[in-house]
């Protein structure tokens, strides 16, 4: 089982995974990109690039800062405001119609941490989804 799997299951993980920290460049672009464009338009496009699901009207206001962005669910309507931080490491689920103020930061992922792991380096993971709005 590859570390995403894992990751997408709820179970340890080894963030520093290689193919997670591709995952997460690639996705690092993306961002910078929506972050320094002022053009609506490309604006939008970059944001369906980035997150998972991006209903009717569904928007986030530059700059955002995610960690995989496939994770993120905008149901219709829905608006963040800039500067958001979302570490979707487990689904982030925004409803219909939700309206979030600047600087919010979401956070699915925890570190458990061991002395012994620790001291050899290894860092696992642990992901808890977060549903905010109706549905």
């Amino acid at each position: 089982m590859t570390e995403y799997e894992k990751m997408i299951t709820s179970q340890p993980y080894n963030c520093m995974a290689p193919e997670l920290d591709l995952l997460r460049r690639e996705t690092a672009r993306l961002y910078r990109r929506f972050n320094r464009s002022d053009e609506e338009d490309e604006q939008l496009a970059l944001l369906q690039q980035i997150v998972g699901e991006l209903a009717q009207g569904a928007f986030i206001c530059p700059p955002l800062y995610c960690t995989y962005g496939r994770h993120i669910h905008l149901g219709k309507g829905s608006y963040i405001n800039m500067g958001a931080t979302l570490l979707d490491n487990a689904p982030i689920r925004i409803g219909a119609e939700v309206m979030i103020g600047p600087n919010v930061q979401i956070y699915t992922a925890a570190m458990r941490w061991t002395p012994m792991s620790a001291f050899r380096g290894l860092r696992r993971h642990c992901r808890s989804p977060s549903k905010t709005g109706s549905g």
